[in-house]
C-alpha cells in the first residue's frame, strides 16, 4: 500500500480465499485503485477501500481538496474509446459507509475535524462525486450536486 495509506488490517482479512480467483482479483484491483488514487491526487484522504466479498459496495471512498466525497469503482473499456460509469458507480453513494469512514480518518488523526464536517455537510446537501477508472487510468467522472447528476465538466 501506499505509505500514507494505513494498513486495513480489516481488508486483508477480507481477502477471499485464493479459489476463488475472480474474487481475489477484485480484491487485488481494489488495493490497486487505492495506491493509484495516492499515487494521481498526493492530497486525496482514502477514507475506505474494499469490501467483504459477500457486500456492494464503492471499491474505494475519498476526500480531495475540493472537501468532497469521491466514490471510486474499476471499470471496464466497452470499445476501443470508452470508459462508462459502472454499474456500481451508478448507484450513488450511502450515508452508512461515509459517515463512519469520515470518523474513523478523524479520529486516526489523518482528517482534520474541520475537513471532515465540511466533506458531511457536503454528501448531506447531495454534493459529491462519482469516479469510475480502468486499468490504463482512463476514466469518467459525474458530478452530483444539489442531489442532482451532471456529466464530465459540469460542476
Amino acid at each position: 500500500m501506499d505509505h500514507d495509506q494505513p494498513d486495513d488490517a480489516r481488508s486483508r482479512e477480507q481477502s477471499p480465499d485464493p479459489e476463488f480467483v475472480r474474487l481475489r482479483q477484485g480484491y487485488i484491483e481494489e488495493l490497486k485503485l487505492a495506491n493509484a488514487i495516492k499515487a494521481v491526487k498526493p492530497d486525496e484522504i482514502v477514507l475506505h477501500y474494499s469490501n467483504p466479498p459477500e457486500i456492494q459496495g464503492p471499491d474505494a471512498l475519498s476526500i480531495g481538496r475540493d472537501r468532497r466525497v469521491t466514490k471510486w469503482d474499476t471499470g471496464w473499456r466497452r470499445n476501443e474509446r470508452s470508459v462508462r460509469l459502472s454499474n456500481a458507480a451508478a448507484d450513488g453513494v450511502d450515508r452508512a459507509l461515509v459517515e463512519p469512514s469520515v470518523w474513523k480518518e478523524i479520529i486516526a488523526g489523518r482528517l482534520s475535524l474541520e475537513l471532515g464536517l465540511e466533506a458531511l455537510r457536503q454528501f448531506d446537501e447531495g454534493n459529491y462525486n462519482i469516479c469510475t477508472v480502468d486499468d490504463a487510468g482512463e476514466g469518467v467522472v459525474e458530478f452530483v450536486r444539489n442531489g442532482e447528476r451532471h456529466g464530465p465538466g459540469k460542476q
